[in-house]
């Protein structure tokens, strides 16, 4: 069974790739294909990251970070450090 950090990894990339395209309308393949292909620091393909659709969704709800703008079309907007 998974543990507490279920989805950290997949969180910590998704993250990394809204704060490359900040406020820009960010395309649901666009962002399954930074998923699936991301690498961890050695270069190989990060094994706890790759996942399906279903999932980065339902996380890019949760997030507050995350705005649907319409069907397969997202916002990243970043939290000022100020607020935390």
């Amino acid at each position: 069974m998974a543990g507490s950090v279920k989805h950290h990894f997949r969180k910590i990339a998704l993250h990394e790739y809204g704060k490359e395209r900040p406020n820009c309308s960010l395309s649901f393949k666009e962002i399954m294909i930074f998923i699936n292909t991301y690498k961890n620091q050695s270069g190989k393909t990060h094994r706890h990251v790759n996942t399906n659709s279903q999932v980065i969704g339902n996380l890019m709800r949760a997030m507050p970070e995350y705005r649907m703008v319409k069907r397969g079309y997202w916002i990243y907007t970043p939290k000022n450090k100020e607020e935390e």
